[in-house]
């Protein structure tokens, strides 16, 4: 099969262990000054057309057949033992970026309160990040650099750590052309062929508050998962038990809507507003679900841990 290009825009087990590097560059322009005093939001995803989706779902199948026959028994995608039976501890990089200025800097206990708020949410999956080092840089280009930029290259080339099963997180502004997004991320299909890019850009305005559930939103997208919304009704985003849904909710604050919107109503049950991988105002529970945590499962074991 062709090789699918789908880039995704959108408790500390091990202590922090500082490095600091600077660099400085001064930045200047209105289109910088505009991004700086934009408030980041949502996840900056280019969804996949519904043809690439199918196509998406079939690479799964294939890939869990090949392994399977490979290593000789049935690899299992529904892991009936990873609900509290089972833990898979990801080894992660820090690598907190800030301008000469300070803007975007975040202390050890903001970093500290995002890992044990991602780790709380990850927790029903089987995965907790395990944050081995943190590294400090001071960078006015890094800091605004955009996606794929030679700039945010540069900066990931020199600090990316570990290879497909561990997570770098960048936080920074997180600009993907003209727009501020809270986050964006690589799919674990996608880590080979990304390189040193593979990882995920949190924004430095989006760790908090209603925004504390952006690093688990974009952990979700580098272990394979699509919004709820990707892929409409039909054909979704390849997770059995996400109710379908034809669009984003689009309203971040205030109460979650009762009733729940019913965009495809002639599908059983309402959007899942509920769920980590949508976007939903922050009095909606958040939750990964039992075939999500499988889909990210199969991920980990035939892709980032192979």
């Amino acid at each position: 099969m062709a090789k699918l290009t789908v880039f995704l825009f959108c408790a500390l087990s091990a202590p922090f262990v500082l490095s600091h590097d600077h660099e400085d560059n001064i930045l200047h322009g209105h289109g910088h000054h505009r991004l700086l005093s934009q408030k980041p939001r949502g996840c900056g995803y280019q969804a996949p057309d519904s043809a690439t989706i199918q196509k998406m779902a079939i690479a799964q199948e294939e890939r869990v057949a090949r392994v399977e026959q490979e290593r000789g028994f049935t690899s299992q995608i529904g892991f009936p033992c990873i609900f509290g039976r089972a833990r898979t501890e990801i080894d992660t990089y820090l690598h907190a970026i800030q301008m000469t200025d300070g803007t975007g800097f975040l202390s050890d206990a903001v970093l500290k309160e995002n890992i044990r708020v991602t780790n709380k949410l990850l927790s029903s999956t089987g995965f907790q990040l395990n944050v081995v080092l943190t590294n400090r840089v001071t960078s006015d280009s890094w800091y605004m650099s955009n996606w794929d930029s030679p700039e945010q290259n540069a900066m990931e080339r020199q600090y990316k750590e570990g290879g497909l099963n561990t997570l770098n997180v960048y936080y920074k502004a997180a600009i993907l052309g003209n727009e501020r997004f809270c986050g964006y991320a690589n799919s674990a299909e996608n880590a080979v062929s990304m390189g040193t890019r593979d990882g995920v850009v949190i924004d430095s305005g989006c760790t908090g508050g209603i925004d504390e559930t952006t690093l688990a939103h974009e952990v979700g997208h580098w272990m394979n998962l699509l919004h709820t919304f990707d892929g409409g009704c039909s054909p979704g985003d390849m997770v059995d038990d996400t109710n379908a849904q034809a669009s984003y909710h689009g309203i971040y604050e205030g109460k979650c809507p009762n009733p729940l919107p019913d965009t495809c109503p002639n599908q059983r049950g309402r959007d899942p507003l509920d769920n980590i991988m949508d976007y939903a105002p922050s009095g909606c529970d958040d939750i990964f679900t039992r075939g999500q945590a499988r889909r990210m499962q199969e991920a980990w074991r035939n892709i980032r841990d192979v």
